[in-house]
């Protein structure tokens, strides 16, 4: 089974597929958020990204990273919680990308 195959068949059997797979490179990340930003300046009428900076704390917007990180974890907890066999091969492997995750934030 080559590895896309088997990463679909894992991502089914283990309650949803993680929001963060298909973003999940940094290039990706990185151009999701330039987007973000682009979109922000446009809605608040400016060009400076230190405006669009206080306007996400004032409005509590989330950066695409921390909104990632927030659901890449929020996966890997369903993981370490799940009680599908295919899931628990995975379960040290969820664990220690949490413990990472968690002492980043």
């Amino acid at each position: 089974m080559n590895d896309e195959a088997t990463r679909m068949c894992t991502v089914r059997r283990c309650n949803s597929a993680p929001p963060y797979y298909v973003v999940g490179s940094d290039n990706n990340k990185v151009h999701l958020e330039f987007g973000f930003t682009r979109i922000l300046m446009k809605i608040f009428i400016t060009r400076s990204k230190e405006i669009v900076t206080e306007c996400q704390n004032y409005f509590s917007l989330h950066t695409v990273g921390e909104l990632i990180k927030k659901r890449k974890l929020q996966y890997l907890q369903k993981i370490v919680s799940s009680s599908n066999t295919v899931c628990n091969l995975f379960m040290s492997v969820a664990v220690r990308e949490s413990e990472l995750l968690a002492a980043n934030t």
